[in-house]
């Protein structure tokens, strides 16, 4: 998962609140939090606040945040969605070639240094908020022919989470509390997307002393407890609680650059004591925050979302080598660099007569890579390369992207009183972006820590926020997480529709064209013994004009679309595919050519009574059978055969005792379940153990990538199951729970 889709998760969770899903959504960025400090802390104290969150939440072990990893990226890949690719931030101290230099009276040729640091306050021992930029030390910009300042709210390219909930609901009130009155930045075009902005800027403590940085966090979590308990962040005024409201953490990350290193041993995760300092003191503050939560009978109602900008490179600081970016810029002609942004990356902005020369460019990048090991060059970045990494918008992109080999860090000199840097980030490796995040919205997994989702999701990824189709039928949801196309794409708005070019059934193509299509039960030849498509009757079809030929028109001739089947068994000849589900009409995914599935089997459940959930339970068991037969190198009806490369079922009993009941729970807030509908989820809980064990006793649950969702889902699934079984480009995935079995 990436932060982009991080930061999509956070605005549809923020967006919910709208919908009354929840009130307030918490978010927390612990700066240079990786994946693996977040795993390793958690196992060493299991009582702490971070595990709490954790054992009641979801924890997503494949979050990566931006590329680059810089502070200002990775934060509106939290709050926008967006990489740098679309929000045109690749920096906090970057360059745009499009604005004027500070107190130019934009005059000259444009293009100008981009700092939004420490540098643009008025008077860093005082600053607390964006009121105290100092105009003067900013860029300008050229509005309807006036010269202007050039704030950070000017910067990105796309608008965020504060301003869409402002939008979505009038009254809202959005709080964030940072490190620099430049996070201006989420501030949005109108300057004013944040009600409560607190800065209280970072840069006048020593960063080398681990404890001054843990001072400015206790400066931020008082300002967040305060917005916590119905004030603004000073307390100098009552205000009612942010809809959304955070705080980043620094003195982790602090703790990681300039220490011997984080970890004594980070094979072992054994934490060095100034890192496990800055650790400690930020998990007693969220024990801190989450009881004001509750204090404030705001527990129940509030997401916490906790995670990170950044990371940190590298984990193992016996790599680290220090690089000056002199010796860098010495590749280059004289004159050429307008900007070098480097820690472990190099962003170059290049002068215009060498930005337009492809010649030049690329004669520079070979010699780079000429000298790739005395530069600790992993990589240089121009042209189409550079493009797919950075995209192409064309005032913001860098000319030229230097990779490094892990550990290196362009220094330009180690100050006199700040210990060298041991780790940064910036730049792209792992460690840099594989981040930890955490979730907090819980329930049937809460009460039920033993199940077989709480495996799934333990040793998984969880999406939270997965969508259905729209509409929301079983047909197109389903062509939803198989082809990763919507109705408008598939063609296929639900089971019953209609289609104006065919015909009705037994009308031999004679009248005008139209008729009803409905691929439920009623086009079985004998529902009580239909288990698969040869079991549709086709005088009960529409018909179609083929060649001037009247022939029935199939389920699998409705989607408009290609599905993963078929796709699979293009990309992988010989590969087996399979699919159970409710009904004959499931054909729908047999493809165009008809015969995409090689193992369709589909027991007809209409001839269950569906008031009585036991009975779709039993509907549900013998599909397991089925696909245990599958999983033991059989065909759904015990024949041998090779175990599908896709494979799996539906579960009806669920959907059953949610329509056919009083009420799925006898208690919404809390999450209590109702009885039938407790008795449906177990039931599928226990036969996904059952699954589980078989792909263990057959040897498959390494080699094994499990997806559980419902059929009614997001539009973008599909993709994601191509890109686990024939290698597609990764996707924006969005099931509800993906795991490695």
């Amino acid at each position: 998962m990436s932060s982009a889709q991080a930061g999509l998760a956070i605005t549809l969770l923020c967006l919910s609140v709208a919908h009354g899903v929840v009130d307030h959504v918490l978010v927390i960025s612990v700066d240079g939090l990786r994946s693996v400090d977040l795993a390793n802390y958690v196992k060493q104290y299991p009582n702490s606040a971070l595990a709490s969150l954790e054992k009641s939440g979801v924890t997503y072990t494949k979050a990566d945040t931006s590329a680059p990893s810089d502070s200002f990226p990775g934060t509106l890949a939290l709050f926008t969605g967006g990489s740098p690719k679309t929000t045109g931030v690749y920096y906090d101290d970057s360059y745009d070639r499009s604005v004027f230099p500070p107190m130019s009276n934009c005059t000259g040729t444009p293009g100008s240094e981009v700092v939004f640091d420490e540098n643009v306050d008025r008077n860093q021992t005082t600053a607390t908020s964006p009121a105290d930029i100092a105009p003067e030390l900013l860029p300008q910009q050229l509005v309807n022919g006036s010269c202007v300042p050039f704030y950070p709210h000017d910067f990105p390219l796309v608008n965020n989470v504060f301003g869409a909930i402002h939008a979505g609901k009038p009254g809202a009130r959005t709080a964030w509390i940072d490190k620099h009155p430049a996070y201006d930045l989420l501030n949005g075009k109108s300057g004013k997307d944040i009600d409560d902005l607190y800065t209280p800027e970072i840069a006048v403590y020593n960063e080398t002393f681990v404890g001054q940085y843990i001072a400015n966090d206790n400066q931020k979590v008082a300002a967040l407890l305060n917005q916590i308990t119905g004030k603004t962040a000073s307390g100098n005024a009552s205000a009612p609680v942010p809809t959304i409201l955070g705080m980043n953490f620094q003195s982790v990350s602090d703790a990681q650059k300039y220490n011997l290193s984080a970890y004594t041993n980070h094979s072992t995760g054994q934490f060095a004591p100034d890192f496990l300092t800055a650790f400690n003191t930020m998990d007693s503050s969220l024990t801190t925050v989450l009881a004001a939560l509750k204090t404030a009978g705001l527990a129940n109602n509030t997401a916490v979302v906790l995670t990170s900008k950044h990371g940190q490179s590298p984990l193992d600081t016996s790599l680290v080598e220090r690089i000056s970016p002199i010796a860098l810029m010495a590749a280059f002609p004289e004159f050429a660099v307008a900007k070098l942004s480097g820690d472990d990356i190099a962003l170059l902005w290049l002068n215009s007569t060498v930005t337009n020369d492809a010649a030049t460019l690329q004669t520079i990048a070979n010699n780079l890579m000429a000298n790739k090991t005395r530069l600790g060059v992993k990589d240089v970045l121009v042209g189409a390369p550079l493009n797919e990494q950075c995209g192409s918008i064309a005032s913001r992109v860098p000319d030229m992207v230097v990779t490094v080999d892990t550990g290196v860090i362009y220094v330009k000199e180690v100050v006199p009183g700040k210990l060298p840097k041991q780790a940064e980030h910036g730049g792209i490796a792992q460690d840099d972006r594989h981040v930890g995040m955490i979730v907090n919205l819980a329930n049937y997994v809460q009460q039920f820590p033993g199940s077989a989702l709480a495996g799934l999701q333990k040793s998984g990824v969880t999406y939270t926020q997965a969508n259905a189709s729209a509409p929301s039928d079983s047909f197109p949801g389903t062509l939803a997480l198989f082809t990763g196309g919507s109705p408008k794409s598939t063609g296929v708005y639900y089971d019953d529709s209609y289609d104006r070019t065919l015909f009705p059934p037994k009308s031999s193509c004679a009248g005008r064209p139209g008729t009803a299509v409905d691929f439920d039960e009623s086009v079985d030849a004998n529902q009580a013994t239909a288990t698969s498509p040869a079991d549709i009757a086709p005088k009960l079809l529409p018909l179609q004009l083929v060649n001037g030929a009247c022939v029935p028109f199939y389920p699998h001739d409705l989607p408009l679309v290609n599905n993963v089947f078929g796709v699979v068994h293009a990309a992988k000849p010989g590969a087996r595919t399979a699919w159970i589900d409710k009904h004959p009409s499931y054909d729908l995914l047999n493809g165009k050519s008809g015969r995409d599935v090689d193992d369709l089997f589909t027991p007809e459940i209409a001839n269950r009574n569906k008031s009585l959930v036991a009975e779709y339970i039993a509907a549900d068991d013998q599909k397991v059978a089925a696909l245990l037969n599958q999983i033991n190198g059989k065909t759904a009806s015990g024949m041998a055969a090779e175990v599908p490369a896709i494979y799996g079922m539906s579960f009806q009993a669920v959907d059953d005792a949610q329509q056919s009941n009083l009420s799925a729970y006898t208690d919404l807030n809390t999450g209590q379940f109702a009885p039938d509908f407790l008795t449906a989820i177990t039931a599928v809980d226990n036969s996904l153990k059952t699954i589980l064990a078989a792909l263990q006793t057959t040897g498959l649950a390494n080699n094994t990538a499990i997806t559980i969702t419902s059929n009614l889902m997001a539009n973008q699934t599909g993709l994601g199951i191509l890109d686990i079984l024939v290698g597609q480009p990764l996707a924006q995935q969005v099931p509800i729970v993906t795991a490695q079995a």
